[in-house]
């Protein structure tokens, strides 16, 4: 299966990311699509963008959402990622408000200074929040990120109130709604205006790329 999509941004041949950087299935498939991105760099770009899982009404703090530490051993079950000390010492004060707007600002910020590096970049967001308890919506986040990546730390706190970062995360949404993406994570192969479907979690390394070589070289 697959949806053509008019007027894409790019025509580019792709692996398009749709995360978020507050989910917590995401956490715990980035590691796994570090893998094929290095597998398969080589071969297309891999990109991401963010998708705005809470956004509006649902941008609310963690207590506002109970079932979360059910979900996180899920999530831990499923794919054996970890959950840091101080993102639990969070999620019990339950006071944190998670905004997918400012942290598709913060991406924004940071993927626009290496956007060969996005994926690589979200990890780190997420790494800040589910290990370390960080906030995404605070400028020190991004600067201690940017730092680390030798990147433009003012730049990139910037993006969290100026109107290039409203403009490209609302990009990001916009996006993501076109390709018809609700869950996350999201794989997709777009390729001659066309956006193809790729096994995300609970698929081997292997499987991810035999998809992928598949949708390249579909037989003819």
């Amino acid at each position: 299966m697959h949806e053509i999509i008019h007027d894409l941004p790019t025509t580019e041949t792709q692996v398009l990311y749709v995360a978020d950087a507050y989910c917590g299935w995401c956490w715990g498939f980035t590691p796994h699509l570090a893998e094929l991105e290095a597998a398969r760099r080589h071969v297309l770009p891999f990109r991401v963008i963010s998708g705005g899982l809470f956004v509006g009404e649902r941008s609310a703090p963690l207590g506002a959402y109970p079932y979360i530490p059910e979900a996180n051993e899920r999530i831990t079950q499923v794919t054996g990622a970890r959950f840091g000390e101080a993102y639990h010492a969070r999620l019990a004060e339950g006071t944190l408000r998670m905004d997918s707007a400012d942290a598709a600002r913060g991406l924004a910020g940071l993927r626009a200074q290496a956007p060969e590096r996005g994926l690589h970049l979200l990890h780190r967001m997420q790494e800040a929040f589910y290990r370390d308890g960080r906030s995404l919506s605070d400028p020190d986040t991004y600067r201690a990120i940017a730092r680390d990546e030798g990147l433009d730390g003012e730049r990139a706190a910037d993006y969290l109130t100026n109107d290039e970062g409203r403009q490209a995360a609302e990009a990001d949404f916009r996006l993501a709604r076109r390709l018809g993406v609700h869950q996350f994570p999201t794989l997709l192969l777009l390729k001659d205006g066309e956006a193809h479907p790729l096994p995300a979690i609970g698929a081997s390394l292997a499987a991810m790329i035999e998809s992928l070589e598949a949708r390249l070289c579909p037989p003819s």
